[in-house]
């Protein structure tokens, strides 16, 4: 396999796939949102239209960014 292939490969099975897998429920925008927000990269605050996303959502983002070290 090439070098850059097999990066890809690890990052999709390894990372991508196991976090897309939990956070679906939550979808995929807001899921993204809390998670860019829980490692300060942008403020969790959202514009209309989009709704806010809840307490709830946000303690199970960052629940699954923790159990998986990726916080």
């Amino acid at each position: 396999m090439d070098k850059n292939y097999e990066a890809a490969y690890k990052i999709v099975y390894e990372q991508e796939l196991p976090y897309f897998e939990k956070v679906v429920p939550v979808g995929w925008h807001p899921s993204l949102k809390i998670a860019l927000s829980a490692k300060n990269l942008l403020p969790i605050y959202e514009r209309r239209p989009m709704k806010q996303a809840s307490e709830q959502d946000i303690e199970y983002i960052k629940q699954v960014l923790a159990t998986n070290n990726w916080l």
